[in-house]
């Protein structure tokens, strides 16, 4: 059975504490001397676990539902990427599975293609922003309920899979990221496509050093996974990749990168095929 990586989440304060302690300092960062906010976000970041991370996360979209969360957002339709990424990558027809499906842009859209869909979101408000554009558009599939980095049980195999819209980068950790991916993989048929998006960076600069370094001296000390560079707080959890570190992640959770755009900050990438059980 799945066990999320060890991380600490155990010890310490409560969570609750932990997360309106940053809260109540977040707002100073801008006005620190240069280079103190990178040692402040370092240090947070070395303190927060995954469940603070997704405290964090509950926080800041209970104030985007008015933003995501809206009827004319759920039937807004695909991004002209995604559009441009499900037209070259994925089968005429099949399957979909969309994680961290939100309200379900993501899916009306696919449905309306001709898709059949299922969906999953850890976030309950934004859950049931779905179920009026769902059924006005003759849709009877439902956003499921899923733990913060987690794919629920799922009857697949499914054809294709969509990652929302940003949502891989604001899992905590690559160890968890993975686990999420492997969850995922189990789900697909062979050479099934997925889109993922995300923030990109070019490459490792002083900052990222220096923030992850911070962290980590923290870290050792809980026996945490490390923090790595390119991990961040905008108040959320973010991690910006590079292509080379997306492409090894995907390949360690059973996936091989077939496309990488910077300019839309996503990717596509197909499910290998599982080994003999």
């Amino acid at each position: 059975m799945y066990r999320p990586p060890m991380d600490g989440d155990a010890t310490g304060p409560p969570a609750a504490r932990r997360v309106r302690a940053y809260w109540r300092t977040r707002g100073v960062l801008a006005r620190l001397p240069r280079g103190l906010p990178t040692v402040l976000t370092g240090a947070w970041l070395g303190v927060l676990r995954p469940r603070d991370v997704h405290a964090l996360d509950r926080l800041w979209y209970g104030t985007q539902l008015e933003r995501y969360g809206t009827s004319e957002y759920v039937r807004s339709g695909l991004f002209p990427w995604e559009e441009a990424a499900v037209a070259a990558h994925f089968p005429a027809e099949g399957r979909v599975l969309v994680g961290a499906a939100g309200a379900g842009r993501e899916m009306l859209a696919l449905h309306r293609r001709g898709y059949r869909v299922d969906g999953f979101e850890c976030n309950a408000g934004l859950r049931e922003r779905a179920a009026g554009p769902f059924a006005a558009a003759g849709l009877a599939a439902t956003v499921r309920a899923a733990e913060h980095d987690r794919c629920p049980p799922l009857d697949g195999p499914y054809d294709a899979a969509v990652v929302g819209w940003s949502a891989y980068m604001f899992i905590p950790t690559r160890g968890r990221r993975v686990a999420f991916l492997r969850e995922l993989r189990d789900a697909l048929v062979p050479g099934a496509p997925v889109l993922l998006s995300f923030r990109v960076r070019g490459g490792t600069t002083a900052r990222d050093r220096v923030t992850a370094a911070t962290a980590n001296v923290l870290r050792r000390a809980r026996r945490a996974e490390p923090a790595r560079p390119g991990d961040g707080l905008e108040p959320f959890f973010v991690h910006r990749f590079t292509a080379r570190e997306l492409a090894e992640e995907l390949e360690t959770a059973g996936f091989a990168l077939v496309a990488f755009a910077a300019d839309s900050a996503s990717a596509v990438a197909r499910a290998r095929p599982l080994p003999p059980a």
